[in-house]
C-alpha cells in the first residue's frame, strides 16, 4: 500500500506533572510528525499517587474522587482540568485529546455540564485551547465501547469549541486495528448538524482543513 497509503509517526502523551517526559524533547527523540496530549491520570495535591479517570470500571473513578478528594467531585474536577491547562501552557503538542473526558464515568451522577462551576472550567481550558492554536479531538470511542453516551468533547464542552472556531478532527482512539475507523460516519453527521463545515487532516507534515462533506472513511 505504499503507494495508496500515507504513514506518519505520532504519540498520545499521557501528561502528569512531575512523572511524564517533556513532549518537545520526546518528539525530537522519536522524530514523531506530530503529538496528542491527553490527561488520564490526575495527580492531586501533596502526593505522588494517582487518579485513574479512564478505563472501564466506573468504580476507579469513584473511588479516587473519595479518596484524593474527600468525596468532594468539585475538587476532583477542577484538578482534571487544572492539569490539562497546566499540559496546555508548559508543553509542546499539537492536538488535545477528549479534553472533556473526565465525564465519562460522571453519567451525570454527580455534575452536570450545566453548573456555572463546571462551564467556568471549562471556558478556561477552552481559552487556552484557542489560545495555543491546538487542535481539539472529537473522540468516538466512549461510545463504540459503551461507556458514555456522548464523544468526547461534547455538549457545552463541543459547542464552545465551536464557538470559538478551533480546529477539530475526528479520532476513534484505537486500541486495534478494528476500531480505526469506528463511528466516523456517525461523528461526521453529528458535527454537520452543529455547523461544524471542516476538519484537519495531517498531508505532507502540514495539517490543512478538509469540509466534512470531501472526508472519506
Amino acid at each position: 500500500y505504499h503507494n495508496r497509503l500515507a504513514i506518519y509517526r505520532a504519540l498520545e502523551m499521557d501528561y502528569i506533572p512531575g512523572f511524564s517526559e517533556d513532549f518537545g524533547l520526546l518528539q525530537k527523540k522519536c522524530q514523531t510528525d506530530y503529538l496528542i496530549g491527553s490527561v488520564h491520570l490526575v495527580r492531586p495535591e501533596d502526593t505522588d499517587e494517582l487518579w485513574f479517570t479512564d478505563g472501564p470500571d466506573y468504580r476507579v473513578y469513584d473511588k479516587g474522587i473519595k479518596d484524593f478528594f474527600g468525596g468532594n467531585i468539585r475538587k476532583a474536577v477542577k484538578a482534571f482540568y487544572h492539569q490539562s491547562n497546566q499540559m496546555i501552557e508548559t508543553q509542546q503538542f499539537d492536538i488535545i485529546g477528549h479534553f472533556d473526558k473526565i465525564t465519562m464515568h460522571n453519567r451525570n451522577r454527580f455534575f452536570t455540564d450545566e453548573e456555572k462551576w463546571y462551564r467556568d472550567l471549562v471556558n478556561e481550558t477552552v481559552e487556552l485551547i484557542k489560545q495555543k492554536n491546538l487542535i481539539v479531538e472529537i473522540n468516538t470511542r466512549g461510545i463504540y465501547k459503551k461507556r458514555s453516551d456522548t464523544f468526547f468533547p461534547d455538549g457545552y464542552a463541543l459547542r464552545q469549541v465551536k464557538m470559538k472556531n478551533i480546529p477539530i478532527l475526528i479520532s476513534s482512539d484505537a486500541h486495534q486495528a478494528a476500531e480505526i475507523s469506528m463511528l466516523f460516519d456517525d461523528a461526521r453527521q453529528y458535527l454537520t448538524d452543529l455547523g461544524f463545515y471542516d476538519v484537519m487532516y495531517f498531508e505532507n507534515r502540514h495539517w490543512k482543513p478538509i469540509p466534512l462533506e470531501e472526508v472519506s472513511f
